[in-house]
C-alpha cells in the first residue's frame, strides 16, 4: 500500500521556509563572525602581534574574547563584531561591561597573563555602539576601548 501524506497547509510551509532561512542565516552570520574574527587578527599581527584566534579555537567556550594579541609585555584582549548598522540592535555598555568583567575572570583562570599591560578592547566593523557604550569607554578608557574598524 501506498501511504498518501496529507497536503502541507500554506501555514506550515511558511512555519518551514522560516525555519530553514533562519537556520541560513545563523550558518552566513557564523561564517561572517569567524572571517572577521581572522581580518581582526592579520591587523594586529601586521602590526607586529602574536595572535591567538581564541573564539575559533575555543569556540563558544572563548569567554567572550575572539582575538588574544601579544608584543613584548602586552596583551591585548579582543571581542570583535561584524554587525551590519541597525538602530535596534547597537552595543550597549551592559555588554561592554560583560566583556571587561569576562577579561578579568579570563585573567585569573590564566596565570599567564598577570605581569602583563593588559588592553581590552571592544571592535567593530560599524559604528554600532550606541551613546551608554560610548560613555562607558570615554569615562574607562584605561579599563576598556571600543575601535570600528571596517572589513576591507
Amino acid at each position: 500500500y501506498d501511504t498518501i501524506k496529507p497536503k502541507k497547509t500554506k501555514k506550515e510551509i511558511f512555519e518551514e521556509n522560516r525555519k530553514e532561512k533562519y537556520k541560513n542565516l545563523q550558518k552566513n552570520n557564523k561564517i561572517k563572525g569567524k572571517s572577521y574574527e581572522i581580518f581582526i587578527g592579520e591587523y594586529y599581527k601586521n602590526l607586529g602581534y602574536q595572535i591567538t584566534q581564541n573564539g575559533i579555537i575555543k569556540g563558544k567556550k572563548d569567554n567572550t574574547i575572539d582575538v588574544i594579541a601579544e608584543k613584548e609585555n602586552e596583551v591585548i584582549f579582543i571581542q570583535c563584531k561584524d554587525w551590519e548598522y541597525n538602530k535596534k540592535w547597537l552595543i550597549s555598555h551592559e555588554k561592554i561591561k560583560s566583556f571587561v568583567g569576562d577579561v578579568y575572570t579570563f585573567i585569573e583562570k590564566n596565570n599567564i597573563y598577570k605581569n602583563y599591560n593588559k588592553k581590552r578592547l571592544f571592535i567593530a566593523s560599524n559604528d554600532i555602539f550606541n551613546r551608554s557604550a560610548k560613555r562607558y569607554c570615554r569615562e574607562n578608557k584605561n579599563i576598556v576601548e571600543y575601535k570600528i574598524i571596517p572589513m576591507t
